[in-house]
């Protein structure tokens, strides 16, 4: 997936190849987002990829839960992992997710979750938590399943310069440029990488 323009117009572009994207953002609207609507949109494709018993989705930093509610609306028969080390947000977000019961909230931050971690592997990996410690996120894409994706949200070479540093690090280490690529004119976006065989 690549999509550059105005936020509205890959929106317009993402309901148009994927009309079912628009009635995920409606039961989604009433729960406190930090994603764009065309954000959210991409982050449905892409979780949809992975709506098959058996898959295993990680979402690291969830707030209230929005960005959740649309992976696990893209993706019903995956199970869905969202962590928020904040009590009081893992609290709302539990409530707020009530509807998805294939959505489980760990209050935790990604690295000391990871201390513990033994298995599965991940089908998918949302990457949207302390963009000041990502670089304590990244060892997770040793947990990606061959063929599953990484995701970052906040990319962006002005604005979040550690989440752009961070992937472009990836990208160097795997020797190429993101495969996933959602960036709008105000210079925000979302990046990430499929693991491939000989990564």
């Amino acid at each position: 997936m690549r999509h550059t323009g105005t936020r509205g117009d890959i929106l317009r572009q993402l309901l148009q190849e994927h009309p079912d994207v628009a009635t995920a953002l409606e039961n989604s609207k009433r729960i406190p987002g930090q994603i764009a609507p065309h954000q959210a949109a991409a982050l449905y494709v892409l979780a949809g990829q992975y709506n098959r018993r058996g898959a295993h989705v990680l979402e690291i930093g969830t707030f209230h839960g929005y960005s959740a509610s649309i992976i696990a609306q893209a993706a019903p028969l995956a199970e869905i992992v969202t962590l928020n080390p904040s009590a009081k947000e893992a609290t709302l977000a539990i409530k707020n997710l009530a509807p998805w019961p294939n959505v489980t909230v760990g209050t935790a931050a990604s690295w000391d979750y990871m201390e513990g971690y033994r298995s599965p592997r991940l089908d998918m990996i949302f990457v949207d938590g302390d963009h000041k410690h990502i670089w304590r996120d990244m060892p997770w894409w040793a947990w990606v399943e061959e063929g599953g994706l990484m995701l970052f949200h906040d990319y962006s070479p002005r604005l979040c310069r550690p989440v752009y540093a961070a992937v472009g690090r990836l990208g160097e280490m795997l020797g190429r440029e993101p495969d996933v690529l959602v960036m709008d004119d105000d210079g925000l976006g979302m990046a990430g990488f499929y693991r491939q065989p000989e990564d």
